[in-house]
């Protein structure tokens, strides 16, 4: 199967379950063939992503998780990646980006408070 049909049936049954561990099998499956394409299937991103919107970590609303799972899914590539504490603009499109658009990367949302 290809990673496109392993992503879609992966998706299909976290959908169906809700649980990371129901679906191993499919999970397994489609590290395989993305391994073996060269693929990202963005596996890490969309479990750190489940793992935190259904635990403890949803408090501090889960901006990395979605901003991995975002840059993770773009059709042409990441564009943002973490690196250390700090978010930084990929070299390879900088020139998509306004010159100062680094700097703005490394700012730091702002504490949630009720």
């Amino acid at each position: 199967m290809s990673v496109a049909a392993l992503r879609k049936e992966w998706n299909a049954c976290l959908n169906k379950y809700g649980s990371i561990g129901r679906c191993d099998k499919t999970q397994k499956e489609l590290a395989g063939a993305a391994k073996s394409e060269g693929a990202d299937a963005c596996i890490d991103e969309t479990i750190a992503l489940m793992r935190c919107t259904t635990g403890s970590g949803k408090a501090d609303g889960c901006s990395n998780q979605f901003l991995a799972m975002r840059e993770c899914n773009r059709a042409t590539g990441r564009e943002i990646v973490q690196e250390g504490g700090a978010y930084t603009v990929v070299s390879t499109v900088a020139g998509r980006y306004t010159a100062g658009a680094n700097t703005l990367t490394n700012s730091t949302p702002p504490q949630r408070t009720l």
